[in-house]
């Protein structure tokens, strides 16, 4: 399989919707995301070290899905996103 990743955003954190190289308002849906997913993990009684494993390889799977679909992004973004989830 092929990573595809785009030439380096034009800025580093952008504030609109868009893509910025590190940070983007998307990184807001994925910190929504991992608190959703570790506030229903807990509930469910999972232990904290079970529920950070699973968001950190559900968010990866994610991420790489994007790749899959064609949706193109700096890889700096989709690490930062699987760590901010």
């Amino acid at each position: 399989m092929r990573l595809r990743f785009e030439r380096q955003a034009q800025w580093a954190v952008r504030a609109t919707w868009g893509h910025g190289r590190y940070l983007d308002p998307w990184a807001f849906v994925h910190l929504l995301t991992g608190f959703l997913f570790g506030t229903v993990g807990l509930w469910l009684g999972l232990s904290l070290w079970a529920v950070l494993l699973a968001t950190t390889i559900l968010t990866a799977l994610y991420e790489l899905a994007e790749m899959v679909l064609g949706i193109i992004e700096d890889w700096q973004n989709a690490f930062l996103d699987v760590i901010i989830a």
